[in-house]
């Protein structure tokens, strides 16, 4: 969920990515570039993004990435069954706190 709403502002390269991701939320969303490029592919694999090479003048090429209309749909379906745990969490958390009062 991470990775597509980055990605949802815009396409990024692998390197770009992992350091946003980084820098959210006092590193919350911290993950190692291996996990990084393997939930890339998988993404890709499941038509949620995709991807393209670029070069900028001399500079080497970078694989930049970037969400695709089924992977806007997937988001906002984990956007979705993201709030109703945090709602359920929420209740369930609340309940046991006010029969341990």
């Amino acid at each position: 969920m991470a990775v597509l709403t980055v990605l949802q502002t815009g396409k990024r390269y692998g390197c770009e990515l992992l350091k946003q991701l980084e820098g959210a939320r006092d590193g919350v969303a911290e993950m190692s570039e291996g996990t990084l490029y393997q939930l890339l592919h998988r993404l890709e694999d499941a038509g949620h993004i995709r991807s393209e090479w670029e070069s900028e003048g001399r500079s080497r090429p970078r694989k930049y990435y970037a969400i695709s209309g089924e992977g806007r749909v997937h988001l906002r379906t984990l956007r979705t069954e993201w709030s109703a745990l945090v709602t359920a969490m929420q209740e369930m958390l609340t309940t046991f706190d006010e029969e341990n009062k």
